[in-house]
């Protein structure tokens, strides 16, 4: 297969025989691909950290400020916190030595008191929360138990519906309307039963006699009789 047609990047180029040697011109012709594509160097703008912004900034100041910041940011939040740590602390507890003796024995009988009135209220709430749970447990075991139970006689009550109904010696008495014969879809054909009078072909036999052969029997009752 030729390939004169196939286009060339170097074409012919022009020359002549001067002295059986070959002169021609170099080519200018030359691809725009190869041609540079940044002719300029790309340089910081500003805002990007030229080398005249680094210069001209003071970093020492820079860091000084924000080190400030910094603890100014931290002395805030302590103070906070002190704060409100001064605001939840609870008054100055008086010993009982500082007390007279019979209010130390009134406060010590109040106390008592208190506590074990404190423990029994708890028992009775525990107590009460027990028996509560306990009963809401029954309550739902007893209804996942009626949920069972139901869904077992709905199941049993189907399966026996569907035995009755499947059993065509259960159903002679009784009218099932629903009940109905299906058409095949070949009933309504144009061509149904075509081959029911055509008379059925006799099955091909050998016999090695030419005079008692099937193919003599029809020649005779064709053109003989």
């Amino acid at each position: 297969m030729t390939t004169a047609a196939r286009p060339t990047w170097t074409p012919a180029k022009g020359q002549e025989n001067t002295g059986y040697y070959k002169e021609f011109v170099p080519s200018k012709q030359y691809s725009s691909k190869d041609l540079p594509g940044h002719l300029e160097l790309k340089v910081r703008q500003e805002g990007q950290s030229s080398e005249e912004e680094l210069r001209l900034r003071d970093l020492k100041a820079e860091l000084l400020e924000k080190e400030n910041k910094h603890f100014d940011s931290r002395r805030k939040e302590d103070s906070r916190l002190l704060l409100t740590a001064g605001s939840k602390r609870a008054a100055p507890e008086i010993k009982p030595e500082e007390l007279p003796k019979a209010n130390r024995e009134d406060r010590d009988e109040e106390f008592e008191n208190d506590s074990d009135e404190d423990d029994s209220d708890e028992e009775n709430e525990a107590n009460e929360l027990m028996k509560e749970l306990q009963k809401i447990r029954q309550e739902r075991e007893m209804e996942k138990e009626k949920q069972r139970m139901k869904e077992e006689a709905e199941k049993e009550a189907q399966t026996q519906n569907e035995v009755m109904s499947s059993n065509p010696l259960l159903n002679l008495g009784g009218e099932d309307k629903g009940f109905k014969m299906e058409k095949k879809w070949y009933d309504d054909v144009v061509f149904r039963n075509q081959a029911k009078g055509a008379p059925e072909k006799a099955t091909k036999r050998f016999i090695n006699d030419t005079i008692r052969s099937d193919f003599h029997r029809k020649f005779l009752d064709r053109y003989i009789k």
